[in-house]
C-alpha cells in the first residue's frame, strides 16, 4: 500500500508576497520612525516646561521662547523661534496655563506617495 505525502510549505509566490508586505511595512516603520521621535521630543519638551516651577511668573512670549529653546536643544527642526506661533498655542488665566501644539508631519514614501501623520498636543499645569 502507498502512501502519498503532501508537501508542505511556501510557495515561491506566497513567499515573494510575504517578503514583499514585509518590506512595504518596514518602509512605512523606517518613515514614521523619525516623525514619533520628533514628537515624543516635542511631549518631553512641553512637559518639563509646565512643570517649570518659575512658570507662573513668566509671560506667554517668555514661555514660548523656553519652549522653543528646548526644542532647539532636542534638535526638533519643525518648531522654531521663528515659526512658533503656527503651531504654539498657550493659554495663562489665573495660575492655570496650558501649552497646546498642532502640526502635521509629512514624509515621502514613494515616488509621488506620501505618509501624513496629524499632531494635536496639550498640557496643562
Amino acid at each position: 500500500m502507498q502512501h502519498h505525502t503532501r508537501e508542505r510549505g511556501i510557495s515561491m509566490i506566497s513567499l515573494i508576497v510575504l517578503l514583499a508586505l514585509i518590506g512595504f511595512v518596514g518602509l512605512v516603520g523606517l518613515r514614521l520612525v523619525p516623525i514619533y521621535l520628533e514628537s515624543f521630543k516635542i511631549d518631553t519638551a512641553m512637559k518639563s516646561i509646565i512643570d517649570d516651577a518659575e512658570l507662573l511668573a513668566q509671560s506667554k512670549r517668555d514661555i514660548a521662547l523656553a519652549l522653543t529653546r528646548r526644542l532647539d536643544i532636542d534638535e526638533v527642526k519643525r518648531i522654531t523661534e521663528r515659526n512658533y506661533t503656527q503651531y504654539v498655542d498657550i493659554d495663562k488665566q489665573g495660575k492655570k496655563v496650558s501649552i497646546s501644539v498642532r502640526y502635521k508631519a509629512d514624509t515621502p514614501l514613494l515616488a509621488n506617495i506620501g505618509l501624513v501623520v496629524d499632531f494635536d498636543k496639550s498640557v496643562e499645569n
